[in-house]
């Protein structure tokens, strides 16, 4: 029954669909806009003027004093007046000489020539004055500089009045007067006046001294150490075998010379009165007559016996030498000294005391540096061992060194 119903269904509907549009083929629809009146007429009216022809003008400028001329209009000419004189169109005549006019006629110089002018890349000549006017003169004139020849400084032109003339027997006896003026002088000086070496700071900068003591057979050769390009100070034992010819050497040299505190049974503390220290700090300075001082040994046995202190600062005010003692606790040696006059200092730091290596010792100098800036000079001790020597030139070529002035000890001691 439902089957029956949709085939009938489907069947009115697809012959509903083919009448349908038979009739849509047989009844043709009606145009939309039959009178095209929805279309835009793009054709220009007649009489608007947009289609008008224009004749060609000529291109005038915005903003020029220009005006139009109109073909076919000619324009009209104004006659000339004061207020708008006429333009004169006629053609300029060339100039012409002056008549009548004469130059002023100019003497020939000295030396006449024609000038003339170079051709081309011609080189330059001087040419003689020109027009008859003179060249001016130079009162100094530029010499010819010689090529690859240094230039030579005269001498200035000094006078020195020659000394008055002297009979024989008068200059005999006026050089020995000199000759026991200086000596005497010489003797009155002291020790370490006497010896010390020359020595200048011009730059004001903090001092160092170095002191190398004589470390013997463990130490470097002697020649060795006068290798130093520096001010340094050695330190030698006055029982030292050869310590008189050692001393001469190295004062020769230029570097200054201390006598070390003697140990063992010379040791000073081994004299039992004041007339045997006398005696031992003679022998002492006799064997080593270049020392512009004493310095303790590192163990400081000078210090720490203050009767023996004081006999040493006793001799030493006779002799002029200098006392270096080391800066432990109160050290009141140093102050006894300093109190008589003496010339006196501390050692600030001993270098190799425990063998220390090259950087350590280095570390050492530049710790002494900073002292040195503080109190205006310090005083470091060594001795003679390969690595300590090693580290001092080492250190001496650094940008540390160069803060300070590396001096001999008799600087410091005497606060130059």
């Amino acid at each position: 029954m439902s089957g029956g119903f949709g085939i009938g269904f489907f069947k009115g509907t697809l012959f509903s669909l083919i009448g349908l549009s038979a009739l849509s083929l047989a009844m043709p629809l009606t145009p939309v806009d039959p009178g095209k009146a929805s279309q835009v007429d793009l054709t220009t009216p007649t009489g608007s003027g947009f289609n008008a022809e224009r004749k060609d003008i000529n291109p005038v400028l915005p903003d020029t004093d220009q005006s139009v001329v109109k073909e076919g209009v000619s324009k009209p000419v104004s006659e000339a007046t004061p207020e708008n004189p006429a333009t004169d169109t006629t053609t300029a005549k060339q100039p012409q000489s002056q008549s009548g006019v004469e130059l002023g006629s100019v003497e020939a110089g000295d030396a006449g020539a024609d000038v003339t002018t170079p051709k081309g890349d011609a080189p330059l000549v001087n040419t003689p004055p020109v027009l008859g006017l003179p060249m001016p003169e130079i009162d100094a004139p530029v010499r010819e500089i010689p090529v690859n020849r240094l230039p030579v400084v005269d001498p200035p032109a000094t006078e020195v009045d020659a000394p008055p003339a002297i009979d024989g027997a008068e200059s005999s006896a006026a050089d020995a007067l000199d000759a026991s003026t200086v000596a005497a002088n010489t003797a009155a000086k002291g020790a370490l006046l006497r010896n010390k070496t020359v020595f200048q700071n011009p730059s004001g900068k903090p001092l160092m001294s170095i002191i190398l003591l004589d470390a013997g057979a463990e130490g470097l050769k002697k020649e060795d150490l006068l290798t130093f390009s520096f001010p340094v100070t050695f330190a030698l034992d006055p029982n030292a075998a050869g310590v008189t010819a050692d001393a001469k050497v190295y004062a020769r040299k230029g570097f200054e010379v201390l006598a070390m505190a003697p140990t063992g049974t010379q040791a000073l503390e081994a004299a039992e009165n004041d007339a045997d220290i006398a005696a031992a700090l003679s022998g002492i300075f006799a064997r080593i007559p270049q020392a512009v001082g004493l310095v303790d040994q590192p163990e400081a046995t000078l210090q720490q016996s203050p009767k023996l202190a004081a006999q040493v600062i006793a001799s030493f005010e006779e002799t002029g030498h200098g006392l270096l003692t080391y800066d432990i606790g109160l050290n009141s040696t140093d102050q006894k000294a300093r109190s008589a006059g003496i010339y006196a200092d501390t050692v600030f730091r001993v270098l190799d005391s425990e063998g220390e290596n090259a950087t350590k010792i280095k570390r050492y100098l530049n710790r002494a540096v900073l002292e040195a800036g503080k109190n205006g000079s310090v005083i470091v001790i060594g001795r003679t061992y390969p690595e300590t020597v090693t580290a001092l030139f080492s250190w001496a070529l650094s940008a540390k060194s160069a803060t300070i002035s590396l001096a001999p000890v008799s600087a410091v001691l005497l606060g130059e």
